[in-house]
């Protein structure tokens, strides 16, 4: 807006194109303000990590898994993995 306006010889700050951008009732295209997934919430009990000091020594011992969040067109879908951490497979 303030380039076509300045291309036709109109002097305007940032303030006039905001005040006739409104009373033509246009907005400015702008990215999405992106949500933050990764912040727990404050009231949550933390759990402490229980494998600490423990040798992994064989399959089916230990089992690992982590939800992942996936950003579609209409919002998120969710991810799960499961991996034996001694064989590291899926």
């Amino acid at each position: 807006m303030y380039h076509a306006l300045k291309a036709k010889g109109y002097s305007v700050g940032k303030k006039g194109v905001y005040k006739l951008m409104h009373i033509m009732n246009i907005q400015g295209l702008h990215p999405k303000r992106k949500i933050n997934t990764s912040v727990p919430n404050k009231i949550s009990e933390k759990y402490p990590y229980l494998l600490k000091g423990i040798n992994i020594t064989r399959p089916n011992q230990v089992w690992a898994s982590d939800i992942s969040y996936i950003r579609l067109k209409n919002g998120f879908s969710y991810l799960c993995a499961v991996i034996d951490l001694h064989t590291q497979e899926l």
